[in-house]
């Protein structure tokens, strides 16, 4: 009769505890675990509730990513697969589809770079990034996040103004998604509630989640919707008003 494995120990920091998932996940790649079958698995005594706890982490930290219904596998990037052969790094434009995710698009190459929504850093459509990626045999195409954006594609946007008691907002846009510019107190140039707006971007933030802030520079009141539209298009491809 073979001999049972012993269980590790129930006083597991939770520093040690990620350590000792996130080790297993890099030993199953291809596997899909929830708590329960993790405590089972790796045969830990830790409580359901600690190995969530842990899961949740370690996403956070890019290491895991959830898959449905509590199961997560690993993340297929540069540094989580510990074979450092596999990692590589490239420039390219970011091309932004529906869903808020990007393809990098590559010079030259073959095959363009799938970056999900959340590993984007803040990058939006059309900017040039660098990004660190992986090939993954199973899949299309590879797989990676930006580590940098070089330069963006836009230093004005089209919007529409929305003032606040410590601050205005501008709801831009352009071909391939919509996104917030903060307003300060004393740049709003004369505009008013929905009044529509030329933005000259001052600060872009420096990660996923930072705010993007801005000034009015010009009230575009007099654009009819051809050429609000064809405005947008020029900004969106670089050009300034």
């Amino acid at each position: 009769m073979g001999r049972k494995h012993r269980r590790r120990s129930k006083n597991l920091t939770s520093g040690h505890l990620k350590s000792v998932i996130f080790s297993f996940f890099r030993k199953n790649p291809k596997k899909r675990y929830n708590a329960g079958q993790l405590r089972k698995k790796a045969g830990l005594d830790s409580s359901k509730d600690a190995i969530s706890h842990a899961l949740s982490s370690l996403e956070k930290e890019k290491k895991i990513r959830h898959v449905k219904e509590g199961r997560y596998t690993l993340l297929k990037l540069p540094g989580n697969s510990g074979q450092k052969s596999s990692e590589l790094s490239a420039v390219g434009a970011v091309d932004k589809i529906k869903s808020g995710a990007a393809y990098i698009v590559i010079d030259k190459a073959s095959k363009d770079i799938y970056v999900p929504s959340r590993y984007l850093g803040g990058a939006l459509h059309g900017d040039t990034v660098e990004v660190a990626y992986v090939e993954i045999p199973w899949k299309k195409s590879p797989e990676g996040r930006v580590t940098r954006i070089i330069k963006r594609a836009m230093t004005q946007v089209l919007g529409t103004f929305f003032p606040g008691k410590k601050y205005g907002t501008v709801v831009a846009s352009n071909s391939k998604e919509t996104f917030e510019v903060y307003i300060g107190l004393n740049d709003f140039n004369g505009a008013v509630k929905n009044d529509r707006v030329l933005v000259t971007i001052t600060d872009w933030g420096h990660s996923q989640n930072k705010a993007i802030w801005g000034k009015v520079s010009k009230l575009m009141t007099h654009l009819d919707e051809h050429n609000w539209t064809m405005h947008s298009i020029l900004l969106s491809n670089g050009f300034e008003s």
